[in-house]
């Protein structure tokens, strides 16, 4: 049985030292991104393997999903989740690609989620936009709304009472979450304990 203690090498440089999570964004800032895949984690599959999210977090995620895909198209249901996992995005988590309670997305990301929103219904949210719903007063395709995907990704509520922010075009995909999991280029965490079983009530 190999050790799984340790990540396997990283492609280019040294093993960084772990960031602690974003108390910002909501996470427990006493541990670091963990790898919590094949455990309790409910939504954003993509980012198990190096993230600071925990199951209610994942709950919360996939709960703020559900309004787009409700009655929205496949094309901005699949590029709003995208967006939205990137709270549970291991550089996010860390604060690499977010600040206090900010994440920092990619003009390419962004642009990519106008463009797959842009015949959608939205309608206005006291926080800048939302899905249309059934109780909403006032609906438009988004293209009626805003021409500019940096203005919709800002106006879109984030999870857990984040905000989005548009990085500049120069910060590219370093210091903005442009799609791709860190997981991806950073190897996984340390494994994550698994959590206690829930007992019924």
């Amino acid at each position: 049985s190999s050790s799984s203690s340790s990540p396997s090498s990283s492609s280019s440089s040294p093993q960084q030292p772990q960031l602690p999570c974003s108390k910002g964004l909501g996470f427990n800032e006493s541990f670091g991104v963990r790898d919590r895949a094949y455990q309790d984690l409910i939504a954003c599959d993509e980012h198990h393997g190096r993230t600071c999210c925990a199951r209610d977090e994942s709950v919360k995620i996939r709960g703020l999903w559900a309004t787009f895909a409700a009655d929205g198209s496949q094309r901005c249901s699949r590029m709003t989740r995208a967006a939205l996992c990137a709270a549970c995005d291991g550089d996010v988590g860390e604060g690499i690609k977010s600040a206090k309670n900010v994440i920092f997305l990619c003009p390419s990301l962004c642009q990519r989620w106008y463009e797959a929103c842009a015949e959608d219904f939205f309608a206005p949210a006291p926080q800048g936009l939302q899905p249309c719903g059934p109780n909403s007063p006032v609906c438009s395709p988004l293209m009626e709304i805003t021409h500019s995907a940096r203005d919709f990704c800002t106006m879109i509520t984030g999870p857990m009472g984040a905000m989005f922010a548009v990085s500049s075009e120069d910060q590219e995909p370093d210091s903005c979450f442009d799609g791709v999991p860190a997981v991806l280029s950073k190897g996984r965490g340390p494994k994550a304990p698994r959590p206690p079983r829930r007992e019924a009530s």
